[in-house]
């Protein structure tokens, strides 16, 4: 099928497109925000002190058949994230909505930047 210009399309087959395209991006948007709410609970749970893997961690929450594979993706990037790796972290941040810069309100969002070589978060933050 040759391109045919969005705008150049009758008005009927226009509407439908559009219509189609929207229902999509509803989707989309859902998909989205289940996603960050579902981080935001595994966020919000306490870490396990024998938890060393993200298997342990599903099975320490008691999550078992009901973890689904976004849920058991999502506990091994929070894993990631807690032995150290930043772009778990900032994917993480970024998910629930924090991105840096300014936001609608004015304030501004936290950043993640690596720390200067041989330094330790203990003697950054007192």
């Amino acid at each position: 099928m040759a391109f045919i210009p969005f705008g150049t399309l009758p008005a009927e087959e226009h509407k439908r497109l559009s219509a189609k395209g929207g229902r999509a991006s509803g989707a989309a948007r859902r998909r989205r925000k289940a996603l960050s709410e579902e981080l935001e609970i595994l966020l919000s749970l306490p870490v396990p002190e024998t938890a060393e893997s993200a298997q342990q961690l599903i099975q320490a929450h008691k999550l078992g058949k009901d973890a689904s594979l976004q849920t058991a993706i999502l506990i091994k990037i929070c894993h990631l994230a807690l032995s150290g790796s930043l772009d778990a972290a900032k994917f993480l941040r970024d998910t629930i909505g924090e991105k840096p810069g300014p936001r609608a309100d004015g304030a501004l969002c936290f950043t993640f930047e690596r720390l200067p070589e041989g330094a330790t978060a203990e003697g950054i933050m007192g």
